[in-house]
């Protein structure tokens, strides 16, 4: 007699494949029991340099964020290491890189607070190549609520190239109220990712096959969309909140599992800035000097 786990994992892979017959003949045991993920996501190994940004959280000297107990975290990968100092204490670096097979990849953060919790709020997705070149400057619609949101530019806005590896930034900008004083408070979350081809040739499949694909290929920001969508799709499916959660917590992200996901992915237009009045027909993309955020290769 096939024991329950083997069972369910049998049911779960059925489900996966999309077999008609096995979820039909038994439908209530399929529904009663929770679901196992399909998803694993596995690290890539992917080369780094430790002078890189790597910071997808708000660090603990600064984790009060407005009187919240915990900062944002950029919803990404971070690889992890410990060396051992000089005077012999372990010292733990963290280092963020992930690879993407779209050339306009998705982003995700979580924010502990919202634009109703605070006096202003504003975002920016920041991406650069290594050279310094600024590629993406697009404002990010800031959520009213505490909760998880996701973004990636907008048709308009250039490909990465395949086979180069980008800098990126997260901006956040925040104005507290801190004893009845307002306060600003800015947060940069840095990383970095490259957009390389994820098979040698075109493939067709449903998007739950792709997701799992994605994921054990090492692909974050594919798999991340595609498993938000699907969840986002049929909230109160108990597959999709498996799968969801297990990729949170593949990359040590169990917390935030039951935050709030945001309805849809944000599509980023071009900041467009404005001139003075005298030249007000014209407009603008502004140019950020990268300098402030990485260092200059």
């Amino acid at each position: 007699m096939t024991s329950p786990s083997k069972l369910t994992r049998f049911i779960a892979v059925g489900l996966a494949l999309g077999s008609i017959g096995l979820a039909s003949a038994i439908p209530a045991l399929a529904q009663s029991r929770t679901r196992r993920s399909r998803v694993k996501f596995t690290m890539p190994r992917l080369s780094y340099d430790r002078g890189a940004p790597s910071k997808r959280g708000d660090g603990a000297s600064r984790s009060d964020f407005c009187g919240a107990p915990n900062g944002p975290v950029a919803i990404t990968p971070q690889y992890s290491e410990v060396t051992v100092s000089e005077s012999g204490n372990a010292v733990a670096k963290h280092f963020v890189l992930t690879q993407t097979s779209d050339p306009k990849p998705t982003f995700g953060l979580h924010l502990p607070l919202g634009k109703q919790d605070l006096a202003d709020l504003q975002l920016t997705l920041f991406v650069e190549d290594l050279a310094g070149n600024p590629i993406y400057d697009l404002p990010i619609v800031a959520p009213e609520q505490a909760g998880m949101i996701t973004f990636k530019p907008n048709s308009s806005q250039p490909n990465l190239e395949e086979g180069q590896r980008y800098n990126w930034a997260i901006e956040i900008e925040a104005l507290c109220f801190i004893n009845g004083v307002e306060q600003p408070k800015f947060i940069a979350l840095t990383g970095q990712i490259e957009h390389r081809a994820m098979f040698s040739e075109n493939v067709v499949m449903t998007p739950e096959d792709y997701a799992i694909v994605a994921a054990e290929k090492g692909f974050w920001p594919d798999a991340m969309s595609t498993v938000a969508d699907l969840h986002r799709a049929n909230r109160s499916d108990e597959q999709y909140i498996a799968d969801w959660s297990r990729m949170l917590e593949d990359i040590g992200l169990e917390q935030l599992t039951t935050a709030q996901l945001s309805d849809v992915t944000q599509l980023l237009p071009p900041q467009i800035q404005t001139r003075p009045a005298e030249s007000a027909n014209i407009t603008v993309q502004p140019q950020r000097p990268s300098s402030r955020l990485f260092p200059v290769r």
